[in-house]
């Protein structure tokens, strides 16, 4: 579990890890990208992303404010 802090309009570099993932935004707007397709998941205050293990993607702040988001993980056996 932790938290992620991005400044505004920042973005991520790719990233793939072998754990599902579930993203609760708690402030701005969070938008994921998942590599390779044309998939877009744009998250506001109280949207939950779930992230499949091994899924490349990366994230992008949207707006002015920045965006903060929690997060746990549970590896997939």
């Amino acid at each position: 579990a932790g938290e992620m802090r991005l400044p505004a309009r920042r973005d991520t570099k790719p990233e793939s890890v072998p754990f599902e993932k579930v993203i609760r935004v708690t402030a701005g707007t969070l938008v994921t990208a998942l590599t390779g397709t044309m998939d877009v998941l744009r998250a506001e205050v109280g949207d939950v992303v779930f992230l499949p293990a091994n899924v490349e993607h990366s994230f992008m702040s949207m707006g002015e404010t920045g965006t903060t988001a929690v997060f746990g993980m549970s590896r997939v056996d």
